[in-house]
């Protein structure tokens, strides 16, 4: 006769049987979820608050398990996700999830930040939920950060919040909403976003003697497409929408060129103004169709700093090496905002991830001269500031005709 085992998590287990775990902190918690396997039962003792000390994000859920929560609460602590379901037919109950946050990743050089997927439970395509007398509370998904550009560095807006995507059976479970914030390409958890772009840019300047000054302006307009996917037991709904951005954006900068020997050196300040407008938009397809109210989103960045360049020999090679130093200052409206309203329901309010005030800009690369006509370049750039970094690397052949 079979019986089955109470085991604390955090203990090691090489049994093949159906386990119960009974958790009490953030470590057994991930302990139980790290060993889980088909038939177990994790119960919550205690209130848990996921903490970075503690690990982050909790592993993810692929097995057949039920996690009880006795009444207790899980806490994403305003930093990580609650519950990430990957497969398997899981069932939750007893359990309030609270101040949990999916964050999308940090977009670079002029894409879309990623989505931000299942705030306090994302359910996998495949994967089946039941939840039971399970309470959602203060929970979000937040998109990725877009970068920010100027004329020739143009960047795209942050990427998308959705709620999950899975097979959900909702059993007097109550929940926070949440939709789609624009994205200019990308897809995930169901859903897939396309922009069509055109840019007019005007760029002019003037020395005076070693003073130079430089001053441009640009337009940008965008077709954007939009398709989503919502599906739990009994209801699906394709979605889709069609709408216009447009970004305006206008700079100016002051260049000092200082006499360095063999390096040009030049101390630099910049102004620039940047400012986003979309249209609202109405999705068809189904009932769970999203209205969005048009939006503007203005901001203004400063940067103080110094560029330099030399030239070199590489195995016969000529070459320019290239770096710069800055600090970006940013203000104004530093989080876009999206309202959005289902049918027949109040408006509600997401908003992307915060542009950061305060930021480290550094750039270095090599231009190599492979002919007459045609340079390799190799650059880094990176991006330090209020808890955000941003790295990036880039291989550009340019050939004149």
């Amino acid at each position: 006769m079979a019986s089955t085992a109470l085991i604390l998590a955090g203990m090691a287990t090489s049994s093949a049987f159906a386990a119960d775990y009974l958790v009490g902190n953030e470590a057994e918690l991930r302990s139980a979820l790290a060993t889980q396997a088909n038939g177990d039962t994790i119960i919550l003792s205690n209130d848990i608050t996921l903490t970075a000390g503690g690990g982050g994000n909790l592993p993810e859920v692929h097995s057949d398990v039920t996690i009880s929560g006795g009444g207790h609460t899980l806490s994403g602590g305003g930093d990580y996700r609650g519950l990430f379901v990957t497969s398997g037919t899981v069932r939750v109950e007893n359990l309030t999830i609270s101040n949990a946050l999916a964050q999308g990743g940090t977009s670079i050089y002029g894409g879309g930040g990623g989505a931000g997927l299942g705030g306090a439970l994302f359910i996998n395509a495949g994967a089946t939920v039941t939840v039971s007398d399970v309470d959602l509370s203060d929970n979000k998904a937040k998109g990725g950060e877009g970068p920010t550009g100027l004329v020739t560095n143009q960047g795209g807006p942050g990427g998308g919040g959705l709620v999950g995507d899975g097979g959900v059976e909702l059993s007097n479970a109550a929940g926070d909403g949440g939709g789609p914030n624009g994205g200019p390409s990308g897809e995930g958890g169901g859903s897939a976003s396309k922009s069509d772009s055109y840019h007019l840019g005007l760029y002019g300047g003037t020395n005076w003697g070693a003073v130079a000054f430089r001053a441009g302006a640009a337009y940008s307009w965008s077709s954007l497409s939009t398709q989503r996917s919502v599906a739990f037991n009994g209801f699906t709904d394709g979605l889709s929408a069609d709408y216009d951005a447009g970004t305006a954006q206008v700079f100016g900068e002051l260049v000092y060129k200082a006499d360095a020997g063999q390096f040009e050196l030049e101390p630099f300040a910049d102004l620039a103004y940047v400012s986003v407008h979309t249209d609202g938009s109405s999705e068809t397809g189904g009932d769970a169709a999203l209205t969005s109210a048009g939006s503007t989103t203005d901001a203004t960045f400063t940067t103080l700093g110094v560029r330099g360049s030399t030239d070199v020999a590489l195995g016969g090679i000529n070459a320019t090496a290239r770096g710069r130093l800055g600090w970006r200052h940013a203000f104004g409206d530093s989080a876009p905002q999206s309202t959005l309203a289902f049918a027949g329901g109040d408006q509600f309010t997401i908003a992307g991830v915060p542009i950061t005030g305060d930021t480290a800009i550094i750039e270095a690369g090599l231009d190599l001269k492979m002919a007459a006509n045609a340079i390799l370049g190799l650059s880094y750039s990176g991006q330090f500031g209020g808890g955000s970094v941003d790295n990036s690397a880039r291989v550009n052949l340019g050939v004149k005709f």
